[in-house]
């Protein structure tokens, strides 16, 4: 996997996420597609994602994957589709060590959103296709509140990194200079010990981690009480509960009250 980004801007797009899944065949790993306005930017689950035109960073960048047999023979680390979440823990440690390197202090929201005390400044969309039991590629969209200071109604707990420092920044630049952060990160997944460094580094930067508060079991409607223990080897999120239980839950399974 080559170590340098080659980022592509447009004026306007539906989706930087359906752009690069329309290109795929013609674009190299670590392809970016960003764009100044989205007009159907696309969240998690079919949630739209809303964002001021030239206001944010929205882009969405393409990474290959070698296969087992490629590796072998001293080409770039297969992933196995069992690990594909590493991809989730790359992109949200590369937004949280980019808004470091501006001053801007934020967690890691299980599983990929980023948030800066209880408000939401970036949200993250990982698109794996897996190949015989390895991911073959992935598409990763990124949307990070960047100038804009008014969201519209419904948009729930906002907030930008303008409304965090008081100050306006060059969108281009930034998406530079985020890249490369994301690159070296990446890298690591082909390192020896790199899985197990990243896994504790998110865990560390985990939003309410060890923090006792109340959920809602989507799974029954139910509310509880508890605090996140960790994630578990297949990712999913643990919670014990008051009662020393430990939950686990998929995404989508489980709410924060927030």
């Amino acid at each position: 996997m080559k170590s340098e980004a080659t980022i592509l801007w447009h004026e306007s797009l539906d989706s930087t996420q359906e752009e690069v899944r329309r290109r795929k065949d013609s674009l190299n790993s670590l392809t970016v597609i960003a764009s100044g306005y989205q007009s159907a930017g696309r969240g998690q689950r079919g949630n739209s994602w809303l964002a001021a035109p030239w206001e944010n960073l929205t882009f969405s960048l393409l990474l290959r994957f070698s296969s087992p047999i490629s590796a072998m023979q001293g080409g770039e680390p297969a992933l196995p589709a069992k690990e594909q979440f590493m991809i989730s823990i790359v992109a949200t440690l590369a937004v949280h060590d980019y808004l470091a390197s501006r001053d801007i202090d934020s967690r890691v929201k299980w599983p990929n959103d980023i948030y800066c005390g209880d408000r939401k400044i970036c949200g993250i969309l990982v698109e794996n296709r897996l190949s015989e039991g390895f991911v073959a590629d992935s598409i990763v969209g990124i949307g990070l509140n960047v100038n804009q200071t008014k969201f519209p109604p419904g948009v729930p707990n906002p907030t930008s990194m303008r409304l965090r420092s008081g100050q306006s920044y060059d969108v281009k630049s930034e998406l530079r200079l985020f890249m490369g952060i994301f690159s070296p990160l990446l890298r690591q997944l082909g390192e020896l010990g790199g899985f197990g460094s990243l896994r504790e580094r998110y865990l560390s930067l985990m939003y309410r981690r060890a923090i006792h508060c109340e959920w809602v079991d989507c799974r029954t409607g139910g509310h509880f009480f508890g605090s996140i223990k960790g994630i578990s080897e297949d990712y999913r999120l643990l919670i014990q509960d008051d009662g020393g239980n430990i939950r686990s839950f998929a995404f989508k399974e489980v709410n924060y009250i927030i």
